[in-house]
């Protein structure tokens, strides 16, 4: 469940008397059961928080979103500058300030050699009187150990590079920023036989979102102006620091043509669409076959022919393992492989090196000084579209932890985590399987063979709770093994941690599969469905309020953690998860009539989503992409109808009473199921971020996915009476189950 960011709200005191109406007739419907009052702390606060939207909001028959929500930013007291808040970023913040008094406890003796490593990067990160000193002199060394960098100094012949312009340069950058352009080359487990692991070549992510490029707007084209002169007063910077006197001209047309080529590429990469086409039809091929195909590629220079074993085993020089040209590979992207290089082979090689090289600086340069820690931030304001912001060090050194995420987590486990019963998340996870295997086997465009198959998936569903049981100490020692003492340069020591992390990720090539590894970050506000591994993840961070809390009434936690464990398990048969069998590799397992009725039910939901949507919460409409979208429009729909199913169950299997908040008597336990389902995903975005991040993301904005999954399901019209042909209960719905 990949999480997005929101803005503002409206408010709509002008539904006062709507308001008060809808109250009076919740009241008459309701006045007849009897119920219970939850009076604890956490319903008093959810009471309240509660009551600071649905008083002033619009009737919840026209957005069960904006009925719960409407006053989110006044009850966080949020200003129009303040962007990205939610649910989910409430309580990161909390984590956040956990992970920060650990790192600045200088006084623990119970530290691993990992975590002292970590604490010592973060406080070299926070020094700001020690990076200004030394300045960009390491950054400057390490671009001087390239060879030099073409853009920076105007009198280097890029012609130097040429030789070895893949086995030096992109080695080189590959290994000490993790990130490089034009492909990416990676060990991970293969989607035909989950028991492997494979070598892998896909497209890389650029130093720029892709959306900047493939959007055309003047807001993009204004990102793009910024960066531009980003880029120009970075290297200004550092040739003046290196003592370089560089041509306005040429710097200009140099800064211009890596822009360019970027654009190019991106151009030519997968969509996000192409995903599930490209899971089943790549299979594994030797590198001595993929050498073949790739020699096929007519380019006309030879620095840009490739030996791939020799590439590939220059990669993993450091990690112990030799790679012959009969190693299974997947090549997920080749016809981009092609592509890319039809078009490097028309670029001139001086925008190659400047692209390779300017990706390895633009990854390090808030790790220098003052003033390029400034240009980037100001950099970032400016392409977000955020003004007065302030950019604490220290909060950017937490990020620091990320460098070396297990010792953290496991510091942050035994400080903050004590082990605990997870049997209420578990309970509700097995109430939400029950339902939806009823959901399935009741199903009338499955045949029975598909069925069986998936209820069989379904039971193999294994669920990862909390944080893994395995961190400790002892783990810690034995799995971080990094040799080379830290030194006193900062910069330095953030690439050899770099470097033990890629080395680290390289090895697992040869590493037998742990079905037990999480590989999450169990501190992360998140869950999500592992299509290899056939398993939901439910990490701690999202394991509290208000997604969950012990002592809030069944019917919030089935509405909000209920939601996001259904969530999670419904996109085990969506249009990706459907593809992958119950071991977690891709296989034809369904009929192909139970496909052919799917792809029938499914464009529903793809119909539905491909319109224009009014964001009241950012005062912006965005056209939405109903086939981008689809798995996740699924999952949230296929969600709340199982979460329900399996509150109502719960309720009649253990006598459970109608249980109600404080001044919100009027709201049945059912309608408080939707309630707390919409409150999880109450969140604020500023306006041009909106407008930017919806149309390419793959999740619908959260006001969308909570009012069309809602007006789906026929229990809310009914738990809320509202009119047929209103916006919450219209004419035609979508339903996968």
């Amino acid at each position: 469940m990949n999480i997005m960011r929101r803005f503002s709200m409206q408010l709509f005191n002008d539904h006062y008397f709507t308001k008060l109406f809808a109250m009076v007739l919740f009241i008459s419907f309701n006045n007849a059961a009897k119920y219970e009052v939850c009076k604890t702390p956490t319903c008093v606060t959810l009471a309240r928080e509660l009551k600071t939207s649905i008083d002033h909001s619009i009737d919840i028959c026209k957005s069960l979103y904006d009925y719960t929500c409407g006053n989110f930013h006044l009850l966080h007291e949020l200003t129009p500058s303040e962007i990205q808040y939610d649910q989910f970023t409430d309580i990161e913040a909390r984590v956040s300030s956990n992970i920060k008094a650990l790192l600045d406890d200088t006084n623990s003796t119970k530290d691993t050699k990992a975590f002292k490593y970590l604490k010592k990067l973060y406080h070299q990160c926070k020094d700001t009187k020690i990076l200004d000193q030394i300045g960009v002199k390491p950054l400057l060394k390490w671009i001087h150990k390239f060879g030099g960098f073409p853009m920076l100094d105007q009198s280097v012949h890029y012609k130097k590079y040429l030789r070895n312009i893949w086995d030096h340069l992109y080695v080189e950058v590959y290994s000490t920023v993790e990130k490089v352009p034009f492909f990416d080359i990676s060990a991970d487990i293969d989607s035909d036989n989950s028991s492997v692991r494979l070598l892998m070549i896909i497209e890389s992510d650029q130093f720029l979102d892709r959306e900047v490029f493939m959007v055309d707007s003047a807001e993009n084209k204004e990102k793009l102006r910024h960066y531009e002169t980003y880029m120009l007063k970075v290297l200004n910077y550092l040739a003046e620091a290196a003592g370089k006197k560089l041509s306005p001209e040429i710097l200009i047309k140099d800064v211009r043509d890596v822009l360019n080529l970027v654009s190019n590429v991106t151009q030519v990469m997968p969509s996000d669409e192409d995903d599930s086409e490209m899971l089943v039809s790549i299979h594994a091929i030797s590198i001595k076959k993929f050498q073949a195909e790739f020699n096929q590629i007519p380019l006309s220079n030879d620095y840009l022919k490739i030996d791939w074993v020799g590439l590939i085993n220059k990669i993993y020089a450091n990690t112990g393992i030799t790679i012959d040209q009969m190693e299974p590979i997947k090549i997920y992207t080749l016809k981009y492989i092609h592509e890319v290089f039809s078009i490097l082979d028309k670029e001139s090689p001086k925008t190659i090196i400047n692209y390779l090289i300017w990706t390895f600086i633009s990854e390090l340069i808030p790790y220098t000084d003052s003033t390029m820690y400034n240009l980037y931030n100001n950099m970032t304001d400016l392409f977000h579209g955020t003004s007065n912001t302030t950019h604490d060090r220290a909060l950017f050194c937490l990020q620091i932890k990320d460098k070396l995420t297990v010792p953290m987590r496991n510091a942050y486990i035994q400080k903050y985590l004590p082990k605990r019963s997870k049997n209420k998340i578990q309970e509700i996870i097995e109430n939400i399987k029950k339902s939806l295997e009823y959901l399935i086997m009741n199903s009338t465009w499955m045949d029975d063979e598909t069925q069986m198959k998936s209820v069989y998936k379904l039971s193999k569903i294994k669920s990862l709770v909390g944080f893994p049981t395995y961190l400790n100490n002892e783990y810690i020692e034995k799995k971080i093994n990094i040799t080379t003492p830290l030194g006193d340069i900062f910069f330095d020591n953030i690439l050899l941690v770099n470097k033990f992390t890629v080395t680290d990720l390289l090895k697992l090539l040869r590493q037998k599969i742990d079905d037990d590894n999480w590989g999450t970050d169990p501190l992360e506000v998140n869950a999500n469905y592992d299509t290899i591994f056939n398993r939901i993840i439910i990490s701690s961070g999202i394991m509290k309020y208000p997604f969950f809390k012990d002592d809030l009434p069944d019917s919030i936690n089935y509405g909000a953690i209920g939601t996001i464990i259904g969530h999670e398990l419904s996109h085990a048969f969506d249009n990706v998860g459907r593809l992958f069998d119950a071991n977690g590799n891709v296989a034809q397992w369904w009929g192909n009539e139970t496909v052919e009725n799917y792809d029938k039910r499914t464009m529903c939901f793809v119909e539905q989503f491909s319109r224009s949507f009014f964001i009241r919460n950012s005062n912006v409409t965005v056209k939405l992409n109903g086939k981008l979208t689809l798995a996740e429009n699924i999952a949230d729909s296929s969600a709340l109808i199982a979460a329900f199913d399996a509150f109502q169950e719960h309720k009649i299997k253990n006598s459970i009473p109608d249980i109600r908040l404080p001044d919100l008597e009027f709201l049945s336990d059912d309608q408080l199921f939707f309630i707390g389902f919409a409150n999880s995903w109450c969140s604020i975005t500023e306006r041009n971020e909106a407008l930017f991040s919806f149309p390419t993301n793959k999740h619908a904005p959260d006001s969308v996915r909570v009012d069309v999954s809602a007006s789906n399901f026929p229990s809310f019209a009914e738990k809320f009476k509202c009119e047929e042909n209103s916006e919450m209960n219209p004419p035609k719905t979508c339903r996968l189950w």
